[in-house]
Formats: C-alpha cells, sequence, structure tokens
C-alpha cells in the first residue's frame, strides 16, 4: 500500500489533525511542569494517543548504554501492568530498534508485510504503526511509538506531527532526569553534610587530642581537647607548624614522616609541658588519612599520667620484692655450693651429686633472673658501668648450654650451639651478655613444641659479633614484633608461657648499653629468629665511659 492510498484510508482531514496538534501543543505545556519521569511518561503517552486518535502505544526510555530504564505499553488504551512480549525482543528486532539504530521515524502500513516490525505467533491481524525517536545530541534515549487497528492509518503528516511530540517528549524526559539528578545530588549533599555534622561533633567531643597536619607539618585541625592541652586556642593553632608546638614532637614527625608515607600507624610517646610546673605524658598513635581529599595525618593523643603512675608502682614494687629476694637467694646457692666439701668427693654419677648440679643451675638461674629484674632499671637510668673483659665466645656459648641444657632435656627439646668461622676476642661484660644469651634460649626452649630445636648461631661480620637464636615455635604476630622488648610486654600467643616480661627488655637495654641492637624476625606458624649485633671495639676507655657511649650509640642507631 503507497503513501496515497494510505491518505485515502485515513478517516481524519487536515482539520482534524491540525486540531489535534494544537489540543497536543496545549497538552505539551502541561506535560513540562511534572518532574516526575513515570508521571511524565503517562501524560505523554496518554496525550499523543488521545491527540492522533488511536488506541495503541508505547514509549521506551534508555539510559547511555542502551538499557531501557523505564517503559510503557497501553492497549485500548489502558495502561499494561505486564507485557507478554520480551521487551528486549522487541526493541532490538522490531520497529523500536530500527529507529533507534537509523535514528529517524518511520511509517509501517502494513505490519504484516513489513520487515521492520517484529511478528509474534499469536500476531493480531494486519496493523498500522508509526514510531519516532525521542534523540538529543547525543543519542536516541527514547523510542514512542503508535499502533492503530487499521492498515494504512497514519501517514507522513502523522509522523511529522508524532516527531514534534517526541521533540516535546525528549524535553519532558530532560528535564525530569535533571531533577532526579538534582533531587539524588540534594540527598548526597544532606547525607554529606549530616556526616561532617557528626563527625565534627565526634572530633569535638573526643576525649583524646585530636591534631590533623599536612605533610609539612602544618596543623589543619584540632579539636578542643587538643587546644586546652597545648594552651592554644583553635584560631591561632590552626595554620601553625609543629615546629612552633613543641621541638620533640617536630622530631617525631620528622621521623615519622616516611612511615605514614607507607601507610604505618605510629605510636610514640612524648613528655609535653602544659604548664613551667608540670610535665603531662602522652601517647600519640598518628597515621596517614584523607583529609577534604588531600593527604592528611591524624594524630589521636591520650594523657597517660594514670598509666604512667601504675607502672612506676608496679616498677617499685618488682625492685622492692626482687631485691629482697636476692640475699636468701645468694645464701641458697652458697650453701648449696658446700655441700660437696661436707660430704666430700662422690662419684659424678651419684644422685646426690646430680641432685646438687641440679639444684645449683637452679639457683644460678634464679640469680640470674633476678639481677636482670634489677638491672633493668638501674640501665634505663645509665646507672650499670659495665664490667668489660676478654670474652672467648665459644666459652660463652658452653656456658650457655652448660646452664639450659637440662631445661632442654626436660622439654625434649633439642639444642644446638655452633661458632661459625673464627671469631675473635670479645671485650663485653660476660656476664650481662651470658644473661642475655640465657634469656634468649630459655624463651625459645618455652615455645619450642615437644621434639622441637633451636639453633643458637654465633659469627663475626663487618666488625661486629652477632648472635642468633632460632626456635620452631608459633612465631610472633608483626603487631607484637616491636613491642616485645618493652617492659612487661606479653605476646598473645596460646598456650604461651607465663612470665612477667622483664627478659627481653633487660635484653634490649643490656644490649644497647654495649652499642648494640637487638631484634626479631618471625612468621606466625614458622617460628622465630631473634638475632643481636654488638660492635667489636678495642679496650680503650673505663667500663662507665663505654656504657655512657654505647648506650648513646643505640639510641643514635633507633633514630
Amino acid at each position: 500500500m503507497n503513501p496515497e492510498q494510505a491518505s485515502s484510508i485515513n478517516p481524519r482531514t487536515q482539520q482534524d489533525e491540525g486540531a489535534s496538534l494544537a489540543l497536543l501543543y496545549l497538552r505539551a505545556s502541561e506535560i513540562h511542569t511534572y518532574l516526575d519521569l513515570d508521571d511524565v511518561l503517562h501524560r505523554v503517552l496518554m496525550a499523543t494517543i488521545g491527540a492522533m486518535d488511536t488506541p495503541h502505544g508505547s514509549l521506551f526510555v534508555f539510559d547511555d548504554s542502551g538499557n531501557i530504564t523505564q517503559r510503557l505499553v497501553i492497549k485500548n488504551r489502558q495502561v499494561q501492568e505486564k507485557e507478554d512480549i520480551p521487551v528486549d525482543v522487541v526493541v532490538e528486532k522490531g520497529l523500536a530498534g530500527w529507529v533507534i539504530r537509523n535514528q529517524q521515524g518511520a511509517v509501517v502500513t502494513n505490519t504484516a508485510q513489513d520487515e521492520r516490525w517484529y511478528s509474534r505467533a499469536d500476531e493480531p491481524p494486519p496493523r498500522a504503526a508509526v514510531a519516532a525517536p525521542l534523540q538529543t545530541r547525543n543519542g536516541v534515549i527514547g523510542v514512542l511509538t503508535l499502533v492503530h487497528d487499521i492498515p494504512g492509518y497514519f501517514s507522513q503528516s502523522d509522523l511529522a506531527m508524532l516527531t514534534v511530540i517526541a521533540d516535546q517528549a525528549t524535553t519532558a524526559v530532560v528535564n525530569a532526569r535533571l531533577y532526579q539528578a538534582e533531587q539524588r545530588r540534594s540527598q548526597l549533599v544532606e547525607q554529606l553534610q549530616a556526616a561532617e555534622m557528626r563527625y565534627t561533633r565526634l572530633f569535638e567531643d573526643n576525649t583524646d587530642m585530636l591534631l590533623i597536619f599536612d605533610n609539612e607539618g602544618k596543623v589543619l585541625d584540632a579539636n578542643h581537647k587538643a587546644c586546652e592541652a597545648l594552651h592554644r586556642d583553635r584560631d591561632s593553632l590552626i595554620g601553625s607548624y609543629v615546629s612552633a608546638l613543641d621541638d620533640e614532637l617536630r622530631t617525631q614527625f620528622d621521623s615519622s614522616l616516611p612511615g605514614w608515607r607507607a601507610g604505618q600507624e605510629i605510636v610514640f610517646e612524648v613528655d609535653l609541658p602544659v604548664t613551667p610546673e608540670r610535665i603531662t605524658p602522652v601517647e600519640f598513635r598518628t597515621r596517614r588519612i584523607d583529609y577534604g581529599g588531600a593527604d592528611g595525618i591524624e594524630w589521636s593523643g591520650r594523657d597517660i599520667s594514670s598509666r604512667r603512675e601504675v607502672e612506676q608502682l608496679r616498677e617499685d614494687l618488682t625492685n622492692m620484692l626482687v631485691h629482697d629476694m636476692r640475699g636468701p637467694m645468694g645464701n641458697l646457692v652458697n650453701a648449696i655450693s658446700t655441700i660437696p666439701l661436707v660430704l666430700g668427693e662422690m662419684p659424678s654419677d651419684s644422685p646426690v651429686t646430680q641432685l646438687v648440679d641440679i639444684a645449683l643451675r637452679s639457683g644460678q638461674q634464679m640469680q640470674d633472673l633476678i639481677d636482670s629484674m634489677l638491672d633493668v632499671s638501674r640501665l634505663e637510668q645509665h646507672e650499670v658501668p659495665l664490667n668489660r673483659t676478654q670474652a672467648e665466645v665459644d666459652v660463652l656459648l658452653r656456658a650457655v648450654e652448660d646452664q639450659l641444657d637440662s631445661m632442654a632435656r626436660a622439654r625434649q627439646v633439642e639444642l644446638n650451639f655452633e661458632v661459625q668461622g673464627e671469631t675473635p676476642m670479645a671485650w663485653i661484660d660476660q656476664d650481662m651478655i651470658r644473661r642475655v644469651l640465657v634469656n634468649m634460649v630459655t624463651n625459645a626452649i618455652k615455645y619450642s613444641p615437644r621434639h622441637g630445636q633451636v639453633d643458637v648461631v654465633a659469627s663475626e661480620q663487618e666488625g661486629c659479633l652477632n648472635f642468633s637464636v632460632t626456635d620452631e615455635g608459633p612465631g610472633i604476630p608483626a603487631e607484637y614484633q616491636w613491642r616485645i622488648f618493652d617492659k612487661f610486654a606479653r605476646v598473645q600467643v596460646k598456650d604461651a608461657a607465663s612470665g612477667v616480661g622483664l627478659g627481653l627488655a633487660f635484653c634490649r637495654l643490656a644490649v644497647e648499653a654495649h652499642g648494640g641492637r637487638i631484634w626479631v624476625e618471625s612468621t606466625p606458624g614458622q617460628g622465630s629468629t631473634f638475632l643481636l649485633t654488638l660492635p667489636l671495639i678495642e679496650p680503650l676507655h673505663s667500663p662507665h665511659e663505654i656504657l655512657k657511649e654505647g648506650t648513646e650509640g643505640a639510641e643514635s642507631q633507633q633514630r
């Protein structure tokens, strides 16, 4: 059927079409007053069906990816809640798909004879259809389609009018989308503002000091507690630099900056001069954060005066108890050592000799523990002069092995001691380093499983005497590895051995007094290796001078 035939069949006159177009413009102006997209689509399609006097129609709207976001189908002037036809297939293979691909409207005079129409198995008798795209500069965003039961009902003038309607619908859809986007943006802004208010309240009301710096050390923000502790009002504090707050804070900032940039959380303690008469100890937990889209460094500081007081009380009590134990323990060891003199010489395999030997070893171990506990606080104050003498490394290791051999056998742990290569004589406090090694090996034995193995290796490299103690225990989690050398620190490991947490603290202080360094390398489930290194020095200075220089050297290595 050609356009002339279709026009002759069309029951509407040009006058009817003009009246319909005028009516449509009136309804289009009404459509633009609605901003709800579903409401807009319903009014557009109903107005179009009414203006063009047709019973059926559909309106599909797509997103930028070509997916259907809204769909409305009307049959016999009734909105269809559910459509039996797969909409995606109709859009892909039917007239709507042709309009999208060609970005132009189309008139189908007979649906049974036009390839552009998607025919179903239950397709009704031949009908007429007309479709126009909803088109923007970026492409087609929708398709408006009308269907009439009379073939040839629609003409090119109908297509022209439908194109005008589609343009009106495009504007309405775009406006509705903009409105929805603005609504979403407003909601997000409100949510963001609410979140900022909650953050501000939490920030201000926090009982800890909160400071935020940039990478140059400038204060970006501070809460009330920080202003109070630093005796600065917020306006003068924000914009100032960490160097203007405290020299120790500036030193900590400079040394920690590489760690923050690597994503580490860094914890440190400083003594803040709150007033000329009072110093407040503060523990800062610091980390890099996103602050307004830029890098920021958050410092959360907590007054630890109460904790320090408890630690001091615990330390004083420990020192008092240990000091009172030292005399009786010494008398006990001396008494045991005189037993062989009283009883006379006895065979080495006799039960009495073995019991005396066990008692002497245990007594020596107790004396070492008492001396180490007393030395912890004195070493912190640099009050322990080193009694340095020339020491042979293999003799030192044999002394450690003799002291701990019975403990290892009782726990069914194999001890292996090895000196790699030739090691020179070491100018050290032999008793102190022996106690360090005894502590390290004792820990390794305690944490080793039955039938496990502990390897102790000594070597010399680049002017340093190195020791390593490796066990097959449960390993130490990374978050504890930097803390285990602190006083009273305990590793939270299942079935861990009991103790007060002073052994490794003594080890660290004793090694640092020699100018050395001690650390641990461990992977949970794969055992641990404790390592210490001592600089080999010539016997040129007095013991006290060596202690002072060694401690300063260790501190500079840590910094």
